[in-house]
């Protein structure tokens, strides 16, 4: 029987898998692969090594990589392209999330891709992609595939936090912003077939802000195929670890406020404690004992330094990935409720939950000087994953929600 075919639509190459966003994304598109015959078409803000294309085709088993799109993905760095994206989404109506990624090229290399061929399935990735949905759904006439929106968080919440932490006439420009985005949110999950979510929270947002729960489903984030996952934690490590994309906002909040309140009383009783950071997008300047390392590529050697795993989190929607990612390796973690918020973790069994900064430092306190403690912790983490977050469970939702079986 011929493969069915799938067009799948991101905003960002996600290869190599080094954010949530990418591990997310790329894990999605793994389990698609078993499924479907995938052709993937994203954004870059740079030329693209063709050996990464083929490194993310093998890794994936994508059938045909297009070449992305060049684009200016980060635009918050550039103030005209910013203002531009701004004016244009009040004055059409359109999310900013969404107005910032309209390319006519890329409208152009979609609609002359479905037109060499069929496609039974067109996914979009994030609310960010839907802005081609209508030039899409009017170029294929009377036969469309059927749409996808993989969510990974719910845009219009987001819009409402950040409205709650700005003073005038920043709240008012969030609040037509949040107005904007419940509109296009809900189109979206109307007009399309199905609408996945990252976790049942997601889901019950969206059944609150008014969409109906039949067009919703959650699909179990996946952090890889079962037989490849494997409990690295070294019981004899002795480092906090915080691995988080410091472009966004709030991981820089709660990074500050986990520095400046929590920090402190943890040094306080563990002198000789070193902090670790990883991520790129931004440099506080911190002191030692604090190591700020930047992007890195490959963080598996920090990962096999850390006792604990720190998500200091204040605000944010979806799900923390990094979170996961420390517990498929058995790093046990202290997080906020918000961090954990999405995960079906349990306080206290295989996660540390803790809001304030004397409770955060005592968590942290009693995993780096309770070693029976940290290794059941590490023991019950990793075993949550195997249960929960798996490729095959991923998998197995969307054949339900492609193939209807």
């Amino acid at each position: 029987m011929k493969r069915r075919r799938l067009l799948h639509l991101c905003i960002e190459l996600p290869y190599p898998p080094d954010s949530g966003y990418k591990i997310r994304t790329s894990e999605n598109i793994a389990a698609l692969s078993g499924i479907a015959e995938i052709s993937s078409v994203s954004f870059s803000e740079e030329t693209i090594d063709p050996t990464r294309l083929e490194e993310f085709k093998n890794s994936c088993g994508v059938a045909d990589v297009i070449e992305p799109v060049m684009h200016n993905i980060h635009i918050t760095r550039k103030p005209l392209k910013l203002a531009g994206a701004f004016i244009n989404s009040f004055t059409k109506r359109i999310p900013y999330v969404v107005e910032k990624f309209r390319s006519k090229k890329m409208e152009k290399l979609l609609i002359d891709l479905l037109k060499q061929g069929n496609f039974d399935f067109i996914i979009f990735d994030q609310l960010r992609m839907t802005g081609y949905y209508h030039p899409i759904k009017q170029a294929l006439g009377k036969s469309p595939p059927k749409f996808i929106l993989d969510t990974h968080n719910v845009e219009t919440d987001l819009w409402r936090q950040f409205k709650e932490h700005k003073r005038p006439p920043s709240r008012l420009l969030a609040q037509l912003q949040e107005d904007i985005t419940k509109d296009w949110e809900l189109g979206m999950i109307e007009a399309l077939d199905k609408t996945t979510t990252i976790s049942d929270l997601d889901k019950s947002i969206f059944i609150k802000m008014g969409a109906k729960p039949q067009k919703l489903i959650t699909v179990p984030v996946s952090m890889g195929p079962s037989n490849k996952l494997k409990n690295i934690f070294n019981p004899k490590a002795n480092k906090l670890l915080l691995i988080s994309n410091l472009v966004w906002e709030p991981n820089r909040r709660g990074l500050q406020w986990f520095v400046d309140e929590v920090f402190p009383l943890v040094r306080g009783e563990i002198p000789d404690i070193e902090f670790i950071i990883v991520g790129g997008g931004w440099k506080f300047g911190f002191q030692d004992p604090i190591k700020e390392m930047g992007y890195v590529r490959d963080t598996e050697p920090f990962y096999s330094q850390a006792a604990v795993f720190i998500t200091p989190l204040l605000r944010g929607s979806g799900v923390r990935l990094k979170i996961l990612e420390a517990m498929k390796r058995g790093i046990p973690v202290v997080s906020t409720t918000i961090g954990a918020s999405g995960i079906n973790v349990s306080d206290g069994k295989n996660i540390i939950i803790a809001d304030d900064a004397e409770d955060f430092a005592k968590g942290v306190i009693e995993l780096l000087r309770n070693e029976e403690y940290r290794n059941e912790i590490s023991k019950n983490s990793f075993e949550f994953i195997l249960k929960n977050h798996t490729r095959e469970a991923s998998r197995e939702t969307y054949k339900k929600i492609l193939l209807g079986d």
